[in-house]
């Protein structure tokens, strides 16, 4: 089994400099990554709802929260539902209407 590696979760105001720096750099590119995904259809209400949250924490942290292992495997899980094909809308259409 590897073990995926997560950036740091340690406090904001115990990481040197450049770990800092680092972490305000990764807040911001999830939060503009985040606010992207939001509203689209492969994300269930949950991932919604997560999505929303951890937007709402980086904005009032300005990205200095702590985003803990088990918060980086729900992102992972996100991005790959991000990563998968849209439905055809058109399918979506004829199945809501039972047309064939």
């Amino acid at each position: 089994m590897t073990q995926t590696h997560y950036p740091t979760t340690v406090q904001y105001r115990d990481l040197p400099p450049k770990a800092k720096l680092l972490r305000l750099e990764v807040a911001n590119d999830l939060l503009r990554q985040f606010q992207y995904w939001r509203g689209d259809a492969r994300l269930n209400a949950w991932q919604e709802g997560f999505l929303a949250n951890m937007v709402r924490r980086l904005r009032e942290t300005q990205g200095k929260c702590r985003i803990s292992e088990k918060e980086w495997v729900k992102i992972r899980e996100i991005q790959v539902a991000m990563e998968a094909d849209l439905p055809d809308e058109m399918e979506c259409y004829e199945e809501s209407f039972g047309e064939d």
